[in-house]
Order: C-alpha cells, then sequence, then structure tokens
C-alpha cells in the first residue's frame, strides 16, 4: 500500500541541471505575439457569437411561450369554433363565392381604367 520513497541524492540534481543547461532555449518565432492576438480575438468572437445564438435562442423561447398561451387563450374563448364547427361543403362555397366575387371586381376596375385610359388618349 505505501510505496518506498527514495532519497533524493544531490548528484542527481546536479545532473539535472547539468542536463538542463545543455538544453538549447528555444525562442518564440517574430509574430508569435501577432500569432496569439489573432487567436485571443478569435476566442472572443466567438464568445461574442454564443452570446447572441443563446439571447436568439432565449427569444424565440419566449415567443413560443406567448403564442403558445395566445393560442390556449383563444381555443378556450371559443375563437376558433367557427372553423372546425364548419361544414366543408358551405366552406367550400364561401371561398367560391368568395374568389369569383373577387375576379369580377378586379376585371370590371380594369374594364373601368381602360376605359378612362381610352377617353384621355382618343380626345
Amino acid at each position: 500500500m505505501f510505496r518506498k520513497t527514495q532519497k533524493s541524492n544531490p548528484q542527481q540534481f546536479e545532473d539535472l541541471d547539468q542536463h538542463l543547461n545543455s538544453i538549447p532555449i528555444l525562442k518564440p518565432s517574430s509574430n508569435f505575439v501577432d500569432n496569439i492576438m489573432k487567436q485571443t480575438n478569435l476566442i472572443e468572437s466567438k464568445k461574442k457569437l454564443n452570446i447572441q445564438k443563446q439571447m436568439k435562442q432565449k427569444n424565440e423561447a419566449i415567443h413560443f411561450i406567448i403564442a403558445s398561451a395566445a393560442t390556449y387563450f383563444f381555443i378556450s374563448e371559443g375563437i376558433f369554433s367557427i372553423y372546425y364547427q364548419m361544414n366543408p361543403e358551405q366552406f367550400s362555397m364561401e371561398v367560391t363565392e368568395t374568389v369569383n366575387g373577387a375576379i369580377l371586381y378586379g376585371s370590371e376596375l380594369m374594364n373601368m381604367i381602360s376605359a378612362k385610359f381610352s377617353q384621355v388618349f382618343h380626345q
């Protein structure tokens, strides 16, 4: 269970010290600081993007909650009941009548406009 510790030997420290002194000291490249600053700026920009992403997700969650509450309120008040109680044939006929009326109105409007143009240009 217990490990036997080895007593330090002054000769070992001297050998280690000589070995460390023999290792050449490496100097960083001339653009080392610039590279570090670029990496730091990248990290900062990623943090800002993450914060923006979190805010967007938070806003989307709030919008979802509000939309859910509004939908629940509208359903509980019966506002949508006219849509699901409507007869499909009646709904189809109402849509067809509305579309036909819009087409008729649009064609009458175009006839009136073309008549006014012809009056203006043929006088």
